[in-house]
Order: structure tokens, then sequence, then C-alpha cells
């Protein structure tokens, strides 16, 4: 079960009867497995919460090869960036399985931004956090070798770094494929997996298919310093 940073669920954050108002114009879109709900270039007509499934966002390099920015899960919420400025994705959204989402179409996103001034207050908490993210990335893929950015991504994404505000604890699992751990972090997925594989012979980590769960914690941790 994957955590939830507070910046992701913003919704979930705002007064009850913002929440409510906020929720009550979302309507519910599926997705197959594979399938686009928008692409790099265009500008979205909604933004998004994840009631079930995941969705990850991406570029596309021009010699086809693909970077995974970030997954989303149950509870998270996108696409809010191109709702405020009203310009074109940067990335391309795409469900990696069937995928349940709740819409929130952009006549009724700017209707509740004028009405009630909790969201713009949220979405800038949102901003924030996301951009603190952003700037401890780079900094993991600019000074640390495979293996601690490897830690580090592992720790970001089951709440398990110092310091991170969670709406749960912290979790033990992280639902991702070795290929989508490799492109995050610019590596091969055949070199994320050799460090996977002497980590889980290490007892550190558990590896099935599509997920990974960290047994030892700790041990994980001081690696991504």
């Amino acid at each position: 079960m994957a955590h939830r940073y507070l910046g992701n669920n913003w919704i979930t954050q705002l007064p009850e009867d913002v929440r409510d108002a906020t929720l009550a114009l979302m309507t519910t879109r599926s997705y197959s497995k594979g399938e686009t709900i928008y692409q790099e270039g265009q500008v979205p007509h909604a933004l998004w919460q994840v009631a079930r499934g995941r969705v990850k966002l991406t570029n596309t390099h021009i010699d086809g090869k693909e970077v995974v920015f970030v997954i989303f899960e149950a509870g998270d919420c996108f696409g809010e960036l191109s709702m405020i400025d009203d310009k074109p994705s940067s990335n391309t959204a795409t469900a990696t399985e069937n995928t349940e989402l709740l819409e929130l179409k952009r006549s009724d996103f700017n209707r509740l931004y004028q009405e009630y001034p909790e969201i713009p207050k949220q979405l800038n908490a949102l901003l924030a956090e996301r951009m603190r993210h952003m700037v401890s990335f780079y900094e993991s893929m600019a000074l640390r070798p495979l293996e601690s950015r490897l830690a580090h991504r592992l720790c970001y994404l089951t709440g398990n770094l110092p310091g991170k505000n969670t709406i749960s604890p912290p979790a033990t699992e992280v639902t991702i494929t070795q290929q989508d751990i490799g492109s995050m972090l610019g590596a091969t997925r055949q070199a994320v997996s050799k460090i996977l594989n002497e980590w889980r012979d290490e007892n550190v980590i558990a590896i099935e298919y599509g997920k990974i769960t960290i047994i030892d914690t700790d041990h994980l941790a001081n690696l991504a310093i």
C-alpha cells in the first residue's frame, strides 16, 4: 500500500465544505491500461484525482526513450498546473493499468478557484511541495552514484525519507516496475536490477513482479543519504 504525501492529495486537505463542493462537480472517467489521458503539448481540459489504478507522467526523447517523472496512485491529483496558467502540458499522462479517475472540468475548476480562496492556498502548498521534490530529485541525479539514487527514490516513493510530511504512515512496499525505476533515474533496467538483486540477497528488500517490499528501512535510508 502506497503512502500519500500532503501535496499530492490537495483535495483531501480542503475544509470539509470546500472539499464536498469540489467532489460534487467531479465525474468518473475510466481508462484502459496504456490509454493516454493527455499528451505533451496539449492544453488539458480538466484536472484529475486517481480513484483506482495508476497514472504515469512521462516525456519521450527524440530517440524514442521514455523518461518517467512520477507515478500517481489512488488519492493523488494531477493536471493542476495547466488549469492555473492555461498553457500546454509539459508531459504525457498515461494509465499504467485499468484506471478510474475523478475529473474536474476547467470551467468548474475556474468557478471553484474564484469562489473559494482555500483552493488557491492549497494549490500553492501543492506546487511548493513539488518544487522541493524537484530540487531534491535533481540534486540526487547530479551528485549521487546509482545505488544512492535508487535508495533515495525508493525511500521517497514509500515515504521513508526523513522529514517528509505524510497523511498516513510510511509504506513498506511500492508498486512499480524496474523499467519505470530505471526511466526515473536515467539508468538501464539491467543496472537497476543488479542493485536490487544485491539488496534482495542482503535481505534489505523483497522483489515480486511489479512490486518491491522494503524489509530494512533503516539500511535503505542510510544508503540514500
